[in-house]
């Protein structure tokens, strides 16, 4: 309930581990779109290791009260 889809931009500035690791965020990465636009899907039978240029298509399931927090977070890291 109250999860949203988002799609995350992976750069130098911003890995997949940031991604994963920002506070209090709880994606569940679902789908990933390489710099030829091919789309891979996350599975437990594969690992799927998201590079820089790519798109993460995730369900971000931060409760509404932290993705303030999340979002200046993420400025500080892109401004750092």
């Amino acid at each position: 309930q109250g999860a949203k889809i988002r799609t995350t931009s992976l750069s130098e500035n911003f890995s997949f581990e940031d991604l994963l690791t920002q506070p209090e965020n709880k994606p569940y990465p679902l789908f990933a779109i390489d710099k030829n636009d091919r789309i891979h899907v996350f599975s437990d039978a594969k690992e799927l290791k998201p590079e820089i240029g790519w798109f993460v298509i995730s369900l971000d399931q931060t409760p509404p009260e932290t993705a303030a927090n999340n979002a200046e977070f993420s400025a500080k890291k892109t401004a750092g």
